[in-house]
């Protein structure tokens, strides 16, 4: 397969309320293989190489490049297993990192391994675990990614899972701040977040149910050594720093309840309550425990929304007028 992704710098896709950038011409390739006669010990194995090239549209230049090899698979069990490997093996060009317009940061090559596992999904308890290792030669800078999902289905009307996952980057370079007004600060830096949702979900009968999700996201970044950007996307150091604490201690936690009743067809009552809090401060000695608490004592900010939807179906209207 070969494909082309296009957008030209007056592109506006942000429909849905989200956007990211325009001004990019992306050219991806996959080539894969699959076995998918059951044999002795699998039913089913994929490989597939896969990759790609971006462009900045105007001016035209390079922005990255990347190369992915994985292999997966399902055994007799009903349990799934890959291995991945992922290489960026060119200096990339980032002009998004340095947060202003004409300014670009030549982020390292880097690589990339892990696995995964996942059990089967139709027992009443599953889970699946990830794990991935990621390093660039220049700085030292490596990092680990680590997730884990639990789900148990007590029946068919209750379900409870918990996703778990924590990103552990050292030695890693991004943007900081902005200095005496003209200069950009990139830091090397210690970063870690965690990240944990609670889903549960009820259905009263085929027509009723409740969904409930709890999301706590914490980040936690610790500079370590400055640098100030050049103009050729390079990295100077700055001996001894800077005067200013531009540590970040981040937490989001946001609760999401809908209550669903269809009571007619295609015609249904929801209601939702959502609960957001959000904290920022430059705190990094904190651990995640006391995190939380101090989040959950926070300001917080509630909503209650309800929403009826009611199919009018006019081809019965239109009969029953006739009769």
């Amino acid at each position: 397969e070969i494909s082309q992704d296009f957008t030209d710098n007056k592109y506006n896709h942000n429909d849905l309320g989200y956007f990211t950038n325009n001004n990019y011409m992306d050219n991806y390739f996959w080539m894969g293989y699959r076995w998918l006669e059951p044999k002795k010990w699998y039913n089913r194995i994929n490989v597939n190489i896969n990759g790609g090239v971006s462009m900045r549209y105007k001016p035209w230049d390079f922005q990255n490049s990347w190369m992915n090899a994985n292999v997966n698979g399902q055994f007799k069990n009903l349990w799934w297993a890959g291995v991945n490997l992922n290489a960026n093996a060119f200096e990339n060009n980032d002009f998004y990192e340095p947060r202003v317009e004409g300014k670009v940061f030549r982020r390292p090559a880097s690589l990339a391994h892990g696995f995964w596992v996942e059990t089967n999904r139709a027992k009443k308890y599953s889970a699946s675990v990830e794990f991935f290792n990621r390093f660039s030669n220049r700085y030292g800078s490596n990092g680990q990614d680590y997730s884990i999902r639990n789900q148990y289905r007590f029946n068919q009307k209750l379900t409870l899972s918990i996703n778990s996952s924590l990103q552990l980057r050292n030695n890693n370079l991004g943007y900081a701040t902005m200095y005496n007004n003209d200069s950009i600060i990139f830091a090397l830096r210690k970063r870690v977040t965690i990240e944990n949702i609670f889903n549960a979900k009820y259905n009263f009968n085929n027509k009723m149910g409740i969904t409930f999700r709890a999301r706590h996201y914490w980040s936690r970044v610790n500079n370590n050594a400055f640098f100030s950007l050049q103009n050729d996307g390079g990295l100077m150091p700055i001996p001894g720093g800077i005067d200013r604490d531009v540590n970040f201690n981040v937490n989001y936690f946001n609760i999401d309840m809908v209550y669903t009743w269809q009571f007619a067809l295609g015609s249904f009552i929801n209601v939702v309550w959502k609960d957001a809090i959000s904290t920022f401060n430059t705190d990094v000695q904190t651990n995640y425990f006391k995190n939380f608490g101090n989040t959950v004592e926070s300001a917080q900010q509630n909503s209650l929304s309800v929403r009826i939807i009611y199919f009018l179906d006019y081809l019965s209207l239109k009969k029953n007028r006739r009769t």
